[in-house]
């Protein structure tokens, strides 16, 4: 919580010429803490925190919150993804790991690979202070919630963390602040871009000059209503680009849909 940085727009390892890039060119300035880099998307922070701790600390939460293995959904086919670590990079690629390596997976970045409904799962867990559900086909809106496991953390984190993704979309600086107009109920979120393609170190992202097929995807997780979280949701659009500019309207759309269907609004929602 006290932990802040300067963010001159990107992050140099010691000895090392390579710069790992902001979104935000030119950066955050200073005093960026865990609050403002969660509301308004500091890759930086991100960046330096991942020197601070062994990359088994992300890995292990990382895990529990259910990236790297099947969310248990009655589907087939459903993927593991990857939460990477250590020991399976020794495993898959007989190879060491490396502080890029970590620099990388703190934005889920680099080997780090989830699916949208484990993004889903994970988002619901959050809006339910750590209770992981198993996801299933809704058969009738009266489905009931089947916990698969109970994160473990006080309840100041929890707060903490559900203060700043719903600031990410109600606070001024948020990233997804252009959802907030027009509904009577809070949405908590965090808006996320998806690299499809590397950047050279002396060139700059420029979506006009990168064909369709290797632009950003646009990713946003949310919950609503922030105050009694009814749905979760993981929105990716392929090749899109901005998480805020594509994804999180998109959401917005998903949230209003189901709160009309089921006529939730601010008021019942405090009442239940």
């Amino acid at each position: 919580e006290k932990y802040n940085i300067y963010d001159p727009g990107y992050f140099q390892l010691p000895n090392s010429k390579h710069k790992y890039r902001d979104w935000k060119r030119g950066g955050h300035g200073h005093d960026i803490h865990l609050n403002n880099a969660i509301i308004e998307s500091c890759d930086t922070f991100f960046y330096k925190l991942s020197t601070l701790m062994p990359i088994s600390i992300l890995h292990k939460y990382g895990t529990i919150f259910g990236i790297g293995e099947k969310t248990g959904i009655d589907m087939p086919y459903e993927k593991n993804g990857i939460m990477p670590s250590r020991d399976w990079k020794k495993r898959t690629h007989n190879l060491a790991w490396y502080p890029g390596d970590s620099v990388n997976a703190s934005i889920g970045q680099g080997f780090t690979l989830a699916t949208p409904l484990q993004l889903a799962v994970m988002t619901a867990g959050l809006a339910n202070q750590g209770k992981i559900p198993v996801p299933r086909v809704a058969r009738d809106k009266n489905s009931s919630l089947i916990v698969r496991k109970e994160v473990e953390i006080q309840k100041k984190y929890w707060n903490y963390v559900r203060k700043a993704m719903k600031d990410v979309v109600h606070d001024p600086s948020g990233t997804a602040r252009r959802i907030n107009q027009g509904i009577d109920y809070e949405i908590s979120g965090k808006t996320g871009t998806v690299q499809v393609i590397g950047i050279k170190q002396k060139e700059r992202y420029d979506i006009a000059s990168i064909a369709k097929k290797n632009r950003d995807h646009a990713l946003f997780i949310a919950y609503a209503p922030s105050d009694k979280p009814k749905v979760a949701i993981a929105i990716i659009i392929e090749n899109g680009g901005s998480g805020s500019a594509r994804a999180a309207p998109a959401a917005k759309e998903v949230i209003e849909t189901y709160m009309n269907l089921y006529s939730i609004n601010s008021n019942e929602s405090k009442k239940q």
